[in-house]
């Protein structure tokens, strides 16, 4: 048999959508089941096909499990990030790891164009040499506010993310990556880090350096500006989401 799969509570073998099966006790390895499914029409001799599914392939309606917000179907999940809403749909990314506890993070992304039915996309993001995916943000961009990133004629989805080096031990960066479609995400390679904590000189900011996360991005007055957090609040500015200028710092004002 080929073509098989389970979505939506039901099974579709060859094109065709068949309703009548029953997920059966048995796992073989981790994360996987065998589901009993009853296809008369397929053969003669047998009306019972048993198929071993990935569970990634099943969307069951488990109880407790909320029915209008999203919720990752296996694996980690938390700190949503980068919300935005691109060309007629909603973009939710959030740090996430395939398996049942915390770990190196990743960010996942699920997209919607009602924000009630939510569709789960390939994972955008991986960890790098700086380090695992942590908060971050989105904003549309195009070639007048961007044109580092987009060339004439351009658009797209640009994300601001922390990178958490060595688990925090290294520091923290602000890199960025984009889409131009909304689908396909490339970080960028010539301008990467576009805030390193190392080279942050205020003198204002002698402690808690390293704790450098959290980025929010906003345009006001033809300029985009930065909020970062973690340690003391900072605040940047930038003309092309690429090179940024520190505005102002407080010292006393902890956001850890």
């Amino acid at each position: 048999m080929t073509d098989k799969v389970i979505e939506n509570n039901q099974v579709i073998i060859m094109g065709e959508i068949i309703s009548d099966f029953q997920f059966s006790h048995e796992i073989f390895g981790e994360g996987f089941y065998m589901v009993d499914v009853n296809v008369p029409r397929l053969s003669d001799s047998c009306d019972v096909i048993p198929l071993m599914v990935s569970e990634r392939l099943i969307d069951v309606n488990e109880d407790y499990r909320g029915q209008y917000h999203y919720s990752v179907k296996d694996g980690w999940g938390n700190d949503p990030n980068g919300m935005v809403y691109y060309k007629g749909v909603y973009h939710l990314f959030y740090q996430f790891y395939d398996a049942p506890t915390w770990g190196p993070m990743h960010w996942g992304h699920a997209t919607s164009k009602d924000l009630i039915h939510w569709e789960e996309q390939p994972i955008a993001l991986y960890p790098d040499e700086y380090g695992t995916m942590y908060s971050g943000c989105a904003v549309i961009a195009d070639h007048d506010t961007a044109p580092g990133v987009f060339a004439q004629g351009e658009e797209g989805i640009v994300l601001l993310i922390t990178t958490n080096g060595t688990n925090g031990g290294d520091g923290q960066r602000i890199i960025m990556a984009y889409s131009k479609d909304g689908k396909t995400w490339q970080k960028k390679e010539d301008a990467k880090v576009i805030l390193d904590w190392t080279e942050d000189d205020s003198d204002t900011l002698t402690e808690h350096k390293s704790a450098f996360r959290d980025p929010k991005v906003f345009r006001y007055d033809n300029k985009w500006f930065m909020v970062v957090a973690g340690g003391p609040l900072r605040i940047y500015s930038s003309d092309n989401l690429i090179d940024w200028s520190l505005e102002s710092a407080y010292r006393d004002l902890h956001t850890e």
